[in-house]
């Protein structure tokens, strides 16, 4: 019998997690497997989506925890802002599922920032730019930490239109498709006070 999944999708605000899940993770949308409280935010404050960020999290968790009960595959889209969801993917271990980590990389936050107010221009929600930056900061700071708890992991580089693999991991151990991307990638994790990547 195959383990179920849980895939974290990762990356700033503006790093493009919603467009990269239209086109590789459509089944979990489809499913309604693919979890995501800022789109969960804007269904029920659309003017307003900090005004009920709150609410927006506890329906999030409530969530993910009535997912891993009924033992099915699915997807978390999170900014890594913070550590509490490495606890969820030991737990979720302990469940017998197999962890993903698919990291969306953009080496500086304005063009996460310039996404952001094109997604607004064309109807989307706003994030302010204070936000974008510490999320961005923090998520690259913590990317080691995530690495290492999950059994798989890409990192992308998402400057372009087309995502480009850097780096991935499973249990056969790490491959780096990208030197230039990963002495990047490093670079930037160091800059935001984080640890490298492990390379075993």
């Amino acid at each position: 019998m195959t383990s179920p999944v849980l895939i974290i999708l990762a990356g700033a605000n503006g790093a493009g997690k919603t467009t990269f899940a239209k086109h590789n993770l459509q089944s979990f949308i489809e499913a309604g497997t693919f979890l995501n409280a800022d789109e969960i935010a804007h269904a029920v404050r659309p003017d307003n989506v900090d005004a009920v960020a709150v609410q927006a999290a506890r329906s999030m968790l409530h969530e993910r925890h009535e997912m891993l009960s009924r033992e099915v595959s699915f997807c978390i889209e999170t900014t890594l802002a913070t550590l509490t969801l490495q606890r969820f993917i030991r737990n979720a271990h302990a469940g017998g599922y197999n962890s993903r980590l698919l990291f969306l990389f953009t080496p500086h936050p304005q063009l996460n920032e310039l996404r952001v107010k094109q997604r607004v221009m064309m109807g989307g929600h706003n994030i302010d730019t204070d936000t974008i930056r510490r999320r961005h900061a923090r998520g690259l700071k913590q990317l080691a930490d995530y690495w290492d708890v999950c059994n798989e992991g890409i990192v992308f580089d998402v400057r372009t239109q087309r995502p480009s693999e850097i780096v991935s991991k499973d249990t056969q151990g790490t491959r780096i498709a990208s030197e230039a991307g990963w002495r990047l990638l490093n670079r930037r994790i160091q800059a935001a006070g984080g640890r490298i990547l492990s390379e075993s």
